[in-house]
């Protein structure tokens, strides 16, 4: 059995079993990250977050007896507290991975988590099989894509399917966004994103000003709040809280912001609205856009909108969570794109991802209510209280279908609560 949970809706974690015997850890998913890293041990944090640490897990690779490590040679760029190891890898109901590639952090400094990193992988970013090119390539799914439902700004559950959708997860059309890089982007040639870019931007301070801005490509990660945004988007956002001129360089040298009063964050009422094809508008609050600073787990104490660089102009922008909490996002490596719908909870029912346009959710009218339940793919649900899904059973079904990956095969898998929250995870 897995589990996946939440710490105060910016971090979504995923509890995996590595090694023989087994050992379990749970790991932050990132879209921005290429690779799978786990902490050796802890550091020694503030209290709060050493028991977060300890209760995340840590792994011990010479204590699994299919493990193999190996030092990275920091001349080439990578830092000397980083090693590789390869090692079996358990992802909920899912079939065994096998020699699978992990950073393993020696030395972790703040890092109180791993992360599952489910960036563009091998043949893009890396030279080594990510953990999704991994699935693949072992024929545990059909194709190199995944699907997450955050679950909605106040929602405790969302879900993370393998090679597969669930139709009950959203409501309306999946729109397809080829995910291109941007213009003038200072990443590198080679590096891949699941970029995303609206074809506008409407502001509205909820007082009457409106102003409409043209889209911008942005990346999402369910890991963190804020982001960097437009300096025109910023400005427009920060004036409503009374800010009107960014912190000085003495602040931030390498970023503009704008502070702003962290007792105000929630006192405005205003909102961006992100215009994608085909009608998809997902509105996020003003407050969304503000981020807190906090060294190593202490209280945050200022607040502040993030923007561009100072010197080196971009069009490469940075939305956090509060984005992937109002849609139904599908990251498809194979298509290099993303696919959007509005999100919505009306139940599951997980179906293999078939890339097929015009492909409608469940949810809407006549769609049902917003509690999980069983349903005919042999999965089991959680309720959207957030209550223990540790008497959930696990499961699975053939696919069946003819794609030629016969091995390819449907999981379910429900866990206990760890951190507040249950979600499902699935694989197709």
């Amino acid at each position: 059995m897995s589990s996946v949970g939440a710490r105060a809706q910016t971090e979504t974690h995923l509890a995996v079993e590595i090694g023989t015997p087994k050992q379990k850890v749970q790991l932050a998913i990132d879209t921005l990250y290429t690779g799978t890293l786990v902490l050796e041990r802890c550091a020694e944090l503030n209290e709060e977050r050493l028991e977060q640490c300890t209760q995340s897990g840590t792994y011990n690779v010479n204590a699994s007896e299919t493990a193999t490590r190996i030092e990275i040679d920091n001349t080439h760029g990578y830092s000397s507290t980083i090693a590789e190891s390869y090692d079996d890898l358990t992802i909920g109901g899912l079939e065994t991975l096998k020699n699978v590639s992990f950073h393993v952090q020696t030395d972790p400094a703040f890092l109180y988590y791993g992360i599952l990193g489910l960036d563009y992988g091998l043949g893009f970013n890396t030279y080594t099989p990510t953990t999704l090119d991994s699935l693949v390539d072992q024929n545990i799914i059909a194709s190199k894509s995944f699907s997450l439902a955050l679950g909605g700004p106040d929602d405790d559950v969302g879900s993370l399917i393998f090679g597969g959708i669930d139709t009950k997860k959203f409501t309306g059309t999946l729109h397809k966004l080829p995910s291109k890089k941007p213009v003038g982007s200072n990443i590198r040639e080679d590096e891949y994103h699941y970029w995303m870019r609206p074809e506008g931007v409407t502001l509205d301070d909820a007082t009457g000003n409106v102003t409409r801005v043209p889209g911008f490509n942005f990346h999402s990660s369910p890991l963190g709040t804020g982001g960097y945004i437009p300096s025109d988007i910023a400005a427009i956002i920060a004036r409503a809280y009374g800010v009107y001129e960014p912190s000085d360089e003495d602040a931030d040298p390498k970023y503009i912001t704008y502070p702003i009063d962290c007792e105000l964050r929630d006192r405005v009422n205003g909102s961006v609205a992100l215009e994608f094809p085909g009608g998809l508008n997902v509105s996020i609050p003003y407050r969304e856009f503000i981020s807190g600073y906090s060294i190593y787990g202490t209280p945050v104490t200022d607040c502040y909108i993030g923007s561009g660089p100072r010197t080196t102009p971009s069009d490469s922008w940075a939305i956090g969570n509060s984005f992937l909490r109002r849609v139904y996002a599908v990251f498809d490596q194979d298509e290099k794109a993303v696919w959007l719908a509005k999100y919505q909870n009306c139940g599951s029912e997980v179906v293999k991802f078939e890339r097929e346009e015009g492909i409608r959710g469940q949810c809407g009218s006549g769609g049902g209510g917003s509690s999980t339940s069983n349903d005919e793919n042999g999965g089991s649900g959680t309720s959207d209280d957030g209550s223990d899904g540790s008497e959930s059973s696990s499961g699975g079904t053939q696919d069946g279908a003819d794609d030629g990956s016969a091995g390819a095969r449907a999981g379910v898998a429900m866990g206990a609560v760890v951190f507040a929250a249950v979600m499902s995870l699935a694989g197709l």
